[in-house]
């Protein structure tokens, strides 16, 4: 038996050639082989040739490679794949060729994979990758824990973290966050970090103006600067940007009288 290449029988076993053709290349009986192969599973703790056959074949299936192409690949028909496929998963207590295929799918999405780029690798519609999804996540009640996994990444958004920094944080794609982020969003009618910004801006001019205003009536620099509750050099950079701002305003606006004057005297 030491002498017997068992390591090759045993892969060849797994691919699909048969006892008989075996036993005539090594010059064994059928019975013979067969108990050197048992043997060879049990001191290696390998599955048997059936099943790691059918393990090779039911990660094929849910690759979505065609039980057409698999009766090709393993030399038999079909209806004999689709039964070893069946066989395999009862006997393992596996997902259904459906489960794992949307398992494979959802985690793909999660990475970052467009629903295109997977039609194009698996040869498969885009109304089957959406039902697999569903039916993986569905099964896995993946819906509410997926929404609440989002929402912390809105709430991480409007917080002011970076895209990449939640990214890293989630293990993920930070085009996906951004666009799991986008569409929370949109779905429940919530402003975006971007809209934030535009509208603290917005206050913050009208903060400028009346801190400005009450400049010009008279307050003095460190007056405000304890109205408003911020150091001396915050209010005295403030009000140095809104006379900055109002100047060139000023500027603008003579120039442009000043180019109206001339075009009327050309005229």
């Amino acid at each position: 038996m030491n002498e017997l290449p068992m390591e090759e029988i045993y892969k060849e076993r797994v691919v699909g050639k048969t006892l008989k053709e075996l036993s005539i290349k090594y010059g064994l009986s059928i019975s013979t082989l067969s108990t050197h192969i048992d043997v060879y599973c049990r001191k290696n703790e390998l599955l048997s040739p059936y099943d790691a056959c059918s393990k090779k074949i039911y990660l094929d299936r849910i690759n979505f490679m065609s039980y057409l192409d698999l009766a090709k690949k393993y030399n038999c028909s079909s209806t004999r794949i689709s039964e070893r496929v069946k066989q395999y998963i009862e006997k393992y207590n596996l997902p259904s060729v459906k489960e794992a295929q949307g398992e494979i799918l959802y985690f793909s999405l999660l990475g970052g994979k467009s629903i295109s780029s997977m039609q194009e690798e698996y040869k498969v519609s885009h109304d089957v990758i959406k039902e697999r999804i569903e039916l993986f996540m569905e099964k896995y009640d993946l819906a509410s824990s997926r929404e609440e996994i989002t929402k912390d990444m809105y709430n991480a958004r409007m917080r002011g973290e970076s895209f990449v920094g939640i990214a890293n944080k989630y293990g993920k794609n930070p085009l996906v966050v951004s666009r799991m982020v986008g569409e929370y969003a949109s779905r429940n009618h919530l402003p975006l970090m971007e809209q934030r910004k535009k509208e603290s801006t917005i206050r913050l001019n009208f903060f400028n103006t009346e801190i400005y205003s009450a400049f010009e009536n008279g307050y003095s620099i460190k007056n405000l600067a304890l109205s408003y509750n911020v150091s001396y050099e915050t209010m005295r950079i403030r009000i140095k940007k809104e006379t900055q701002k109002r100047f060139v305003q000023v500027l603008e606006k003579v120039l442009e009288k000043k180019e109206k004057e001339k075009k009327k005297r050309g005229k």
